[in-house]
């Protein structure tokens, strides 16, 4: 009888789950539960508690008035959350006037999805967009979702989550595909009353701008994104861009990214530029701020802003911190703000393989500014470079500890300056005899050259996070003088690197070591043996550096098994190597450098069949996961689309259209450098064309042919010499391997590999990275 009961009650709980639909035809009346049905406004969903997996939607194009209010009697999960969002092909909108649009008092498991909230503006509306606060005593509510969502026009930020009793905050918050803008105080934003209060806070390719800040306020205002009290988060892939334009406050001012009170924080992958300040302060572009603790700021691109690109600071509990892999370009226009700036007693930070690039303005700013007590701060691989009499250093007195090594500096103009506790030091040598910086064992550890990008301009504005591993004008060229002149952290001082750097280079298996953003170089080539071993040389541009055997000679039956890829699947940042079966089955070795971790089969071992030959693995759609491309007699490519390894979709590329009779696509990769990946074919009679592919539309380019392919045979597509266009390698019959070296898709010069000699015949190229 219990059971039943038990049973009775759940079910009756699930039964009550409903759609409601929201339209201005409707009527208060109804029941609401089919668009035929619907209610009349927001005043009638306010009047009704809303149980878990129910749906609040509203006629998408229309516009609806008034602020919607959920509480503790309407809470889902995070498994079956309320849902508020549109039906229709069109977001609805919500018009707040001088309310907040949404406000979720001391409840969660709520998604809100597909909606435009609009205020009457942020000098007339004084509220936030969208609200969750809880007050309740020692709580953690879990599941906040707000995805595709609008926000602007009002007077406070346009998203806030607020923990405002103590330890209280949120669990699992999910922010991404947002636009949060035209608001005064911030963008996007969590607030707590203590230290780490929230926890898993998630904000994700979402763009803040033009939130203005408060010409009336004391403290920072026009902020993009803030993680204010959160133990662990992530923020990536957003962009901030013109906040802070009327923040006149003079202690401080708003940052585009930046965190406080938290811990164990990653901000990664973003663009913020051209944020501003009417104050002496701020306006800068990302911040590891009061109070955070073992966060990484890496992989950002910040440009043209008032203040400071790259911050850390302010207070003593700001410790064990790391800033990598970031480029800052012409930040500090105003007020003399650096383009990297450490204030505080900050300590024990790692802030290696930055580019720092700074023109002079007005101020005399420095790349770098170190004030204020900070200490034990290892700096490693960056490159600072200036030009117009820019400084290249300022060191102000009261820092302890600071540790220079392998850092490259370059004054475009010729006046070498860093400045230490108030003495001009005008060369490289005399700081280091004078401080013992950039020395190791007495050995000099610094670089003075030109770094020779191969062109940077002057901060190009994306506007699009996705597309930030495209920046290759902050490539180092092939000739550069700074190309394997870098410390490798892991081996010299016991750092790990992570898995790539800010162009999205290998950490795993470089064999170059450069300073700056572009830090790891050395393409490596794949072979299988007819045995079914595999290994792989890893190069340095035409030079064999290294032959290693992966798995310890572990053999799979190379006739059954034809290994015809490497690539890095489960994006871990170490290569795998991918196989298919004679039954056209497709499996996977995930590897951790040479050493063997584990196998998957692919689509749960279900091939496409056997009249496709697969041909490559790479990310075929832009989403960032790499996908396997095949091709069948006819000449039609099919792409199968990946999430790591666990099998999407599948369909036919360019709606099935061939390249003619006698055309093997023989590779994919970027050759035009426009983000999308292209299909490189030879002709059975010897000649190469191209399908540059943008957008579902393709246009057929050919190439420079070298003849026969019986005697010379395309064997893999990489970047050999590390200068961001791909390159072509080919293998004679006699097993001389040798490179066509290319611009986008224009031929620049030839060379031998390994000075020509010969690869056995029973070894097999199988691809490169």
């Amino acid at each position: 009888m219990l059971y039943s009961l038990v049973v009775c009650i759940l079910s009756s709980t699930a039964m009550r789950a409903a759609t409601y639909y929201v339209r201005l035809s409707g009527d208060n009346a109804n029941d609401g539960l089919s668009p035929e049905t619907a209610w009349r406004g927001i005043d009638k969903v306010n009047s009704v508690n809303f149980t878990a997996g129910d749906n609040i939607l509203f006629e998408g194009g229309q516009t609806f008035s008034g602020n919607l209010y959920f509480d503790t009697q309407d809470r889902g999960t995070g498994a079956n959350p309320i849902t508020i969002g549109s039906f229709g092909t069109m977001p609805a909108n919500i018009n707040a006037g001088v309310e907040t649009a949404l406000f979720a008092y001391n409840t969660a498991g709520i998604v809100i999805k597909d909606l435009n909230f609009v205020g009457v503006g942020p000098r007339t509306n004084s509220k936030n967009g969208i609200t969750f606060l809880t007050d309740l005593e020692n709580v953690k509510l879990s599941g906040i979702t707000i995805q595709r969502v609008n926000v602007s026009g009002f007077g406070h930020s346009g998203i806030s989550i607020v923990g405002w009793n103590e330890r209280s905050g949120y669990n699992d918050v999910h922010i991404s595909h947002v636009a949060a803008f035209d608001n005064l105080d911030s963008g996007i934003s969590t607030v707590a009353r203590t230290p780490r209060a929230h926890s898993n806070i998630y904000i994700g390719y979402s763009k803040t701008f033009r939130n203005f800040g408060n010409p009336d306020a004391e403290k920072n205002t026009g902020n993009g994104i803030i993680l204010g009290g959160v133990n662990v988060g992530m923020i990536e892939r957003c962009v901030s861009y013109e906040n802070g334009k009327n923040n006149t406050t003079g202690g401080e001012g708003g940052v585009g990214i930046w965190t406080y009170d938290s811990a164990r924080v990653v901000i990664q992958f973003n663009e913020a530029h051209s944020n501003q300040t009417s104050g002496r302060t701020d306006g800068g572009g990302f911040d590891l701020d009061n109070n955070v603790q073992d966060s990484i700021l890496q992989y950002n691109y910040s440009h043209n802003n008032d203040g400071s690109g790259l911050l850390l600071g302010t207070d003593a509990a700001n410790t064990r911190n790391i800033i990598r892999y970031n480029i800052s370009h012409n930040d500090g226009r105003k007020n003399g703000y650096p383009g990297m700036f450490i204030y505080g007693p900050v300590s024990n930070a790692d802030i290696y393989n930055n580019t720092i690039i700074l023109n002079e303005i007005a101020g005399s700013p420095p790349a770098l500014l170190v004030q204020n007590g900070a200490s034990n701060l290892r700096f490693r691989n960056n490159i600072f470079y200036t030009k117009g009499g820019a400084r290249l250093i300022r060191i102000l007195p009261g820092s302890s500890d600071l540790v220079f090594q392998g850092n490259a500096y370059h004054a475009a103009d010729g006046q070498f300056s860093i400045v230490q506790e108030g003495v001009n030091y005008t060369s490289l040598a005399a700081w280091q005899e004078a401080t013992g910086k950039e020395l190791m064992g007495g050995q000099n550890v610094g670089l003075i050259s030109d770094p020779q990008f191969i062109g940077p301009g002057r901060g190009t504005i994306l506007n699009d996070a996705t597309a930030i591993e495209l920046l290759n004008g902050y490539r180092l060229r092939s000739s550069s003088p700074l190309l394997n002149q870098g410390r490798d952290l892991r081996s010299q001082f016991g750092i790990n690197p992570g898995q790539r750097d800010f162009l999205g280079n290998s950490a795993v298996s470089a064999t170059q070591f450069h300073p700056g953003a572009h830090a790891f170089g050395g393409a490596s080539i794949y072979f299988q043996n007819a045995d079914g071993r595999l290994a792989a040389w890893n190069m340095q541009d035409t030079l064999l550096a290294q032959a290693k055997i992966l798995r310890e000679g572990t053999r799979v039956n190379s006739s059954t098994w034809r290994a015809f890829a490497t690539t890095d699947i489960n994006t871990d940042g170490s290569p795998d190597v991918l196989f298919q079966n004679a039954n056209s089955s497709v499996s996977v070795w995930l590897m951790d450098g040479t050493t063997f971790l584990s196998s998957a089969r692919l689509r749960a071992g279900a091939g496409p069949g056997v009249e496709w030959r697969a041909v490559a693995a790479t990310d075929l759609n832009g989403d960032g996961q790499r996908d396997v491309l095949f091709q069948n007699p006819s000449g039609q490519l099919l792409a199968w689309y990946m999430n790591g390894t666990t099998f999407l979709n599948e369909a036919l590329l360019l709606n099935g259209q061939t390249p003619g009779v006698g055309w093997v696509a023989v590779g994919a990769s970027d050759f035009n450098h426009d983000g999308s990946v292209d299909v490189l074919f030879q002709h059975d009679d010897g000649p190469l064309m191209v399908w540059l592919i943008k957008d579902s539309q393709f246009q057929s380019q050919p190439l420079r042919s070298r003849g026969s392919p019986t005697v010379w045979t395309i064997v893999a597509l990489v970047d050999l010499d590390q200068d961001g266009s791909t390159d072509i390698i080919w293998r004679h019959v006699n097993g001389r391997m040798a490179v066509w070296k290319m611009n986008q898709t224009n031929f620049v010069s030839s060379a031998a590999l390994r000075n020509g000699q010969p690869v056995a015949a029973n070894w097999r190229v199988i691809g490169a990275r």
